[in-house]
C-alpha cells in the first residue's frame, strides 16, 4: 500500500486459511481475525475469490505470471544475504517493469495507474497496521496473568476471569470477553519478570481468598521450622508478597507428593545454602525421600516353572535337560 500511496476499496485475496476460515457460499465468508483487523485498520473490504475459480482474480494471476517470467528469472543468478536486501532489489525490479511501455503502445502500467487508478484509492491510515499475537489468559490468585513467560498485573475485580490478549511489539492490549479494551501494558521480554501497576496490589493480603502470607506461614509451621524459614525467604524475594504465592503453594504441595519430613530436611539444606526458590526444592527433594514403601509398586506377573536364580546365574539347570523338557511337554499337553 505504501508503494501505491493508498488503499483499494476492495481487496480480493485467495482462499488460503491465512485469510479465510470458511467460504462455502462466497456470500458470507468467515475471515481470519487478523485479516479482519487489517481490514478495519485500513477502512477497506475483503471479498475473497470463489473456491477453485482463478477467473475471479485474473489480474492477480496475470501479475504472478509477469513476476515469475520477467522478474524472478533475473534474480536466479543473484545471491542475497538478508531478506531486506532481496526486497530492496525486488522492489527496484518491479518499479522498472511497471515503467516499461505496453507492447505496441506509448504508455506503461505506471502511466495508466497515475492517470486513471490512483485517484480511486482510499487514503492511507495515519499509522501502519501492526500484527498482534492473540491469546486467552486467566487472571490468577496473585492478581496477574502470564503471557510469554512474563507476569502482568490486573485489578482485583478481574480475578479468575478469562481475558483476551493482543500483543504487539511494544504494547499488550487487554480485552474482556465482550471485546472491550480494558487496559494497555508495556511489553516485557524478560522471562519470569513482572510488569506491575502498583494500584492493582491490595493494601492488605489477608482479606482476599485464602492465599496470604499468614496462611502460608501457618501451613509451613505444621511441617517444620526449616520449611517456615524457607517460605519466609521466598516471600522476601519479591517486592510484592502476593507474587510469591505460586512458589509457596508449589513448595508446600511437595509434602503431599513425597513426605513432610522429606520437605523439612530439604528446606533445612536450602536455607543453609541460601536457595529460596521453588525450583531448587522441586529438583532436590527426591533425594531426601527415603520411604520406599510409599512408592507405587509395579505388579509382579506369576510365571510357571521359573528357575530360581541368583544374580545373573542359574542355581539349578537340571530343569533344562532334554528328558525334563520332554516330560514337561507331555504334562502340559503340547
Amino acid at each position: 500500500m505504501d508503494y501505491f500511496g493508498g488503499v483499494t476499496t476492495t481487496v480480493t485475496p485467495d482462499n488460503c486459511k491465512v485469510a479465510v476460515i470458511k467460504n462455502k457460499d462466497w456470500i458470507d465468508p468467515v475471515k481470519n481475525k487478523d485479516f479482519q483487523a487489517w481490514v478495519e485498520h485500513n477502512d477497506t473490504v475483503i471479498t475473497p475469490a470463489k473456491i477453485k475459480s482463478p477467473r475471479w482474480k485474473p489480474v492477480v494471476e496475470g501479475h504472478v505470471k509477469i513476476l515469475s517470467m520477467h522478474i524472478l528469472t533475473d534474480l536466479e543468478d543473484m545471491t542475497f544475504y538478508s531478506l531486506e536486501e532481496l526486497n530492496r532489489v525486488l522492489w527496484k525490479k518491479v518499479d522498472e517493469e511497471n515503467r516499461v511501455n505496453f507492447a505496441g503502445l506509448n504508455y506503461s502500467r505506471f502511466d495508466l495507474f497515475e492517470k486513471e487508478e490512483k485517484e480511486a484509492l482510499l487514503p492511507l491510515p495515519n499509522s501502519k497496521f501492526e500484527y498482534l499475537e492473540r491469546k486467552t489468559v486467566k487472571v490468577a490468585q496473585d492478581f496477574s496473568f502470564t503471557f510469554d513467560k512474563v507476569h502482568y498485573t490486573m485489578p482485583r475485580k478481574y480475578l479468575r476471569q478469562e481475558l483476551e490478549i493482543r500483543a504487539g511489539e511494544n504494547e499488550i492490549f487487554v480485552y474482556n470477553k465482550n471485546g472491550d479494551l480494558i487496559r494497555t501494558h508495556k511489553r516485557n521480554y524478560t522471562p519470569k519478570s513482572w510488569v506491575v501497576i502498583p494500584s492493582d496490589m491490595p493494601a492488605e493480603y489477608c482479606d482476599y481468598g485464602y492465599w496470604s502470607v499468614p496462611y502460608f506461614q501457618h501451613k509451613a509451621s505444621r511441617i517444620g521450622p526449616n520449611t517456615q524459614t524457607l517460605i519466609l525467604g521466598v516471600v522476601k524475594r519479591f517486592n510484592h508478597p502476593v507474587h510469591s504465592f505460586r512458589s509457596c503453594f508449589g513448595i508446600l504441595k511437595l509434602a503431599d507428593r513425597y513426605s513432610p519430613q522429606a520437605l523439612e530436611n530439604c528446606c533445612r539444606d536450602a536455607v543453609i545454602f541460601g536457595k529460596f526458590s521453588y525450583t531448587y526444592i522441586a529438583n532436590t527433594i527426591a533425594s531426601y525421600h527415603t520411604d520406599v514403601s510409599a512408592l507405587p509398586k509395579s505388579p509382579v506377573k506369576k510365571t510357571k516353572n521359573v528357575l530360581p536364580t541368583t544374580g545373573t546365574y542359574k542355581d539349578d539347570d537340571s530343569g533344562c535337560t532334554l528328558r525334563n523338557l520332554i516330560k514337561r511337554q507331555e504334562q502340559e499337553g503340547f
